[in-house]
């Protein structure tokens, strides 16, 4: 399946406190909305309506040590509001940015596969992640949060084949400690139980940085036994077998099982309700003459 990768503005740079992270250009109700956080100090971010898909916060707030920050939220957008606010007290330098994903699962969790770590060098490789088995290709998108002023560079080695990375506005401004990061989305996705090894980039400075990896469930295919749903035709007594029905990327569900020797035939007519039915013939027959 084809996803739509739509990408918000790059926040205002923020000494400390909240951020205020803008939407995605004319998103559509159920876009899926990831935020990025890159955040330097060990303090995080909260938000009520949003969750939190990872965080690391062992950064600090040198220009020596080079340790960051990050956060990712998802959110299915509804119809409304232009904006986000992540609420944080005190903390240090913050920035943000959304991604909106169109083609991904309509309700409940979103999220298919997912790892954050951090790592120490120049030499930048994200967390390989798994995805479910069955259905079309998930969303991926990876992130990466640098310290001190270090710039990242384009991705030397990539997985999945068959795609492109593309690198989303983020900062990446060599200009302040601890203010690099990086957001990446993939134009095809992460085939099911492939993983994202090879996803690698050089940063300019060794800092310890935040990597993070995500795969979204794929919107359902609503297919039965190969047909779509909507052409499937009523199913019959005949038809019904044991068994399980999965829709693409869900669970089973099981079917009930119909025993048809178990159906009763109705009970035989009583003799009193034969003679006066007989009788019944003969008077019509009598008054025919």
């Amino acid at each position: 399946m084809a996803y739509v990768f739509t990408v918000g503005a790059l926040s205002s740079v923020v000494a400390s406190g909240n951020i205020t992270v803008d939407f995605p250009a004319s998103p559509q109700v159920g876009d899926i909305f990831v935020a990025f956080l890159a955040l330097r100090s060990n303090v995080g971010c909260t938000q009520a309506t949003w969750t939190k898909i990872h965080e690391s916060l062992t950064g600090d707030t040198d220009a020596t040590s080079g340790v960051a920050s990050g956060q990712v939220w998802w959110w299915r957008y509804n119809g409304s509001g232009t904006n986000v606010v992540f609420s944080r007290t005190g903390g240090d330098r913050g920035q943000g940015v959304i991604i909106g994903i169109r083609g991904c699962l309509e309700s409940g969790d979103v999220i298919d596969a997912q790892a954050i770590s951090t790592a120490t060098g120049t030499a930048l490789a994200w967390g390989n992640i798994t995805a479910s088995s069955g259905g079309d290709p998930r969303a991926l998108l990876a992130f990466a949060a640098l310290g001190d002023n270090s710039t990242i560079g384009a991705l030397t080695s990539t997985t999945p084949s068959g795609g492109t990375w593309t690198e989303a506005p983020m900062s990446n401004d060599n200009t302040g400690a601890d203010g690099g990061a990086s957001v990446y989305y993939h134009d095809v996705g992460l085939n099911a139980e492939a993983t994202t090894s090879t996803l690698a980039a050089t940063a300019t400075v060794s800092t310890t940085y935040v990597r993070s990896t995500i795969a979204l469930k794929p919107a359902l295919n609503k297919t039965l036994d190969g047909q779509a749903v909507a052409a499937v035709a009523a199913v019959t007594v005949a038809t019904v077998l044991p068994g399980a029905v999965t829709l693409t990327g869900q669970e089973p569900v099981a079917l009930a099982t119909v025993d048809v020797a178990s159906i009763s035939a109705p009970p035989p007519p009583s003799l009193d309700f034969l003679w006066r039915t007989y009788q019944r013939t003969r008077r019509c027959a009598y008054l025919r003459m």
